[in-house]
């Protein structure tokens, strides 16, 4: 059985003594030497990365405080008109956007997945005041969070 001698070894044989043959050195794609000359696709790539990074922080804060946070102060203070945290989350959207929320985003994508990083970090500020601020804070939003919605709330009629 005879086995077959690989072809690169035979080419560059035939190279080096070919008159015709010039060795080339091999070049970088056009993609490549413009990364490499200024750097732009690689900082915006980090960029992205950062911004990215940003845009998870915001919303791992945004749920520690309606899922854990806010339920929390809540209960052990006591006397907070709610507890839920998609009542947190709908008294702290209406608040910071002065309207029922889902005049603004998406309702069926969603609160957080509609708002942009500037209106996510907005909310977060809006909902840590909320924290701040307590029970009296949390009874007077409430209250105009319903009012945005013409809601009386619970255990009162409607006049």
């Amino acid at each position: 059985v005879k086995t077959q001698q690989p072809l690169l070894p035979l080419i560059a044989q035939s190279e080096r003594h070919s008159p015709t043959m010039t060795k080339r050195k091999p070049s970088a794609s056009p993609k490549i030497a413009s990364v490499k000359a200024d750097g732009s696709l690689l900082k915006q790539m980090r960029k992205a990365q950062a911004q990215a990074s940003g845009r998870t922080d915001l919303e791992t804060r945004w749920y520690a405080l309606m899922r854990n946070e806010l339920p929390t102060a809540a209960k052990s203070e006591g006397g907070w008109p709610i507890h839920f945290d998609h009542c947190f989350m709908r008294v702290v959207l209406d608040n910071f956007f002065g309207r029922c929320w889902y005049e603004v985003l998406s309702k069926e994508k969603g609160a957080v997945k509609s708002m942009s990083d500037d209106q996510l970090a907005g909310a977060v500020k809006a909902a840590e005041k909320l924290l701040v601020g307590g029970r009296d804070m949390v009874i007077a939003q409430n209250r105009k969070s319903l009012d945005f919605r013409g809601k009386q709330g619970p255990g009162k009629k409607r006049a």
